[in-house]
């Protein structure tokens, strides 16, 4: 295990894509995980639990908004609910207000859109009929285990020496998110709907944030071939925070067992009675 603590330049570096000795990659034998700073990680709310809830917004429409659509968010979004319990909200379902409404109650936040941390004005996150930006974000009060910005440029932006850059993901830290997982640079939608479907995969066997990340990117590049396997696409992302294991919320199939056994009863009285 690695803890990578970077300042300067080497924010912008995924040290997972670095070349080991022996001519592979780092992450090939290493499960790497990020912190802006030792004295930063410790203001990180390791006690308070939410609800067990979990959330995504998937836009992928932005016609309001002149941005380009993003065709596999839809895709990435539905892989994830075939894993966990989760509230899909996708197109028009996935507004700013919903988002603001959802923040104070999920514990796992996931963020399938456009995002740019190095506007000229202000970063920001898109969502369906608007964007959030970094100075609204500040305001918001979340106690997420875990955000997921799964868009271009999330952990990009301007470095403070000493502490780091300025990014989205400093936003969701500063106002109660545990961990993050984040871009380092613009992500392609196809390779990234598939490592984040590997990932919560991951994570549901119990896995640390980090590693549940690693084994999802170490299975995409094996599954690919030629310049798709390169870091390209699928260095960008990587964990920051509380890299402990998380549980992940499950649909309860309680009901559906009360309700096999009562149509079990019934049927049986029914077959009684035409007996006698």
């Amino acid at each position: 295990k690695l803890t990578v603590i970077p300042d300067s330049y080497l924010n912008s570096i995924p040290f997972e894509s670095l070349i080991d000795t022996a001519n592979k990659y780092l992450i090939e034998s290493k499960d790497i995980s990020y912190l802006f700073s030792n004295s930063f990680a410790e203001t990180i709310n390791h006690q308070n639990k939410t609800s067990g809830k979990a959330v995504i917004f998937a836009p992928e429409d932005f016609s309001k908004l002149a941005l380009d659509p993003l065709s596999n968010s839809s895709l990435e979004s539905d892989g994830i609910s075939e894993i966990i319990k989760v509230n899909n909200l996708k197109r028009e379902y996935a507004t700013k207000n919903s988002f603001l409404e959802q923040l104070t109650n999920s514990s796992i936040i996931h963020l399938s859109t456009h995002a740019k941390s190095h506007d000229s004005i202000s970063p920001w996150i898109a969502f369906y009929d608007d964007k959030i930006s970094l100075e609204e974000l500040y305001l918001t009060q979340n106690n997420a285990d875990l955000v997921v910005l799964s868009a271009c440029d999330t952990h990009t932006g301007n470095l403070a020496e000493g502490e780091g850059v300025m990014s989205l993901t400093r936003g969701f830290f500063q106002t109660g998110t545990k961990s993050i997982v984040a871009s380092l640079w613009s992500v392609d939608d196809k390779s990234t709907a598939t490592i984040m479907k590997d990932f919560y995969k991951n994570l549901d066997q119990n896995m640390t944030k980090s590693e549940a990340l690693r084994q999802a990117k170490l299975n995409y590049i094996k599954s690919s071939s030629l310049s798709e396997a390169s870091p390209y696409y699928w260095a960008p992302f990587i964990a920051l925070g509380n890299n402990e294991a998380i549980e992940l919320p499950h649909q309860s199939y309680v009901w559906y067992y009360i309700i096999g056994v009562l149509l079990l009863i019934l049927l049986f009285l029914f077959a009684k009675k035409i007996k006698n």
